[in-house]
């Protein structure tokens, strides 16, 4: 942790205790002043020339009174959390580009992941066969070109992301809606701990003992806006908060990039509707180390696969929804063993995957 000394830390603490001083009333405050001691002692007729409203400026006063920026500082070196705040040198460069960014970031793991080349990967909490296999697929090529990604550790998309780093043997940052001792969902806990390990980091704008609260997910995604130098939403309906995500990278001047679907999906309504609107459709992970200017170390790159007759029958059936392996009998009308053996070929070709239960996907 690289803060100028615990005397100042403990301020910056306190002032985050205020609840009513949001990122905006922040950086009035940090305009007007030249540290948080400073604005922590400062007069009523001082904080009101920083132009915030009266109630906030009261509601200052009265906090500063109940509020003892020595306990605060013994809280967090209790729980055993870091911080960065926006004056740091250890404090991300993108995210302080944003219009709102937080003045200051708990975190546990490893702080100098803020400074590399972060792309944010989102989506639905309940993605289908297809959206988890393309997140799979995407998280671990991005891994593997030396991307750290980034996500909100919430069910679906989010998981695949940091457990599909994990396995590529890349490291990923999950930003939280709740403080770093209130991980939530709380099933995820574990998955928070392993990405610790595996040299990640786990971040929150809110102090410890906040709870999870509905609207801080918005909050959190324009972090994980802010972070990314791209963001790549793998599934989504018309009402995922991942949308959210986007929105906010795109006014951010970020990289946004939409994985197609089918039309008939509508867990694929918001991310087709994304590249209506102007997202890049990905294809392969070249696309989006062009997009940052970088080179590839591991080009993902589709090769020409060389299909016979009966496999190109299968895989006119195939869609990115599951199709049972009965409805494939009956459409190319063709024996069990035939079909079944085509089938596994196809896999090994990686055209084709076999999603469970005899129900097989195309792959993109």
């Amino acid at each position: 942790m690289s803060i100028d000394s615990q005397d100042s830390l403990k301020y910056w603490l306190a002032l985050k205790q205020i609840y009513a001083l949001g990122p905006i009333a922040w950086k009035k405050l940090l305009t007007h002043f030249t540290d948080p001691a400073e604005i922590w002692h400062a007069s009523q007729h001082k904080l009101s020339e920083t132009r915030l409203p009266k109630k906030i400026v009261d509601l200052v006063i009265s906090e500063r009174s109940r509020i003892s920026p020595e306990r605060c500082l013994e809280r967090l070196n209790k729980n055993t959390l870091s911080v960065v705040t926006i004056t740091d040198k250890a404090y991300p460069t993108l995210l302080k580009t944003i219009y709102d960014p937080p003045p200051v970031l708990f975190y546990r793991g490893d702080v100098r992941l803020l400074s590399a080349t972060v792309v944010g990967i989102v989506g639905s909490r309940r993605p289908n066969s297809y959206g988890k296999h393309v997140t799979d697929l995407i998280t671990a090529d991005a891994s593997r070109n030396g991307l750290v990604t980034v996500s909100g550790l919430a069910f679906g998309i989010d998981t695949i992301v940091a457990k599909s780093t994990l396995a590529a043997g890349g490291k990923t940052i999950a930003v939280l809606g709740s403080g770093l001792d209130q991980i939530y969902p709380v099933a995820n806990r574990p998955l928070a701990e392993k990405i610790i390990a595996g040299g990640g980091l786990v971040i929150s704008e809110f102090i410890p003992g906040t709870p999870a609260l509905k609207h801080h997910f918005p909050l959190r995604n324009r972090i994980i806006a802010g972070l990314s130098a791209a963001v790549i939403i793998t599934q989504a309906g018309e009402t995922s908060g991942a949308l959210i995500t986007a929105r906010y990278a795109a006014e951010h001047g970020r990289e946004v990039f939409a994985v197609p679907g089918p039309i008939t999906d509508p867990l694929s309504a918001g991310v087709n509707q994304l590249i209506v609107d102007g997202a890049t459709p990905y294809q392969t992970v070249a696309d989006l180390l062009t997009a940052l200017h970088l080179t590839p170390e591991i080009t993902a790159k589709k090769q020409t696969v060389q299909l016979t007759p009966t496999e190109e029958k299968i895989v006119l059936v195939l869609t990115h929804q599951p199709t049972h392996v009965d409805k494939i009998v009956q459409a190319v009308r063709l024996e069990i063993p035939i079909v079944n053996a085509t089938l596994a070929a196809l896999e090994l070709k990686r055209v084709i995957k076999n999603v469970g239960n005899q129900t097989f996907i195309k792959l993109p």
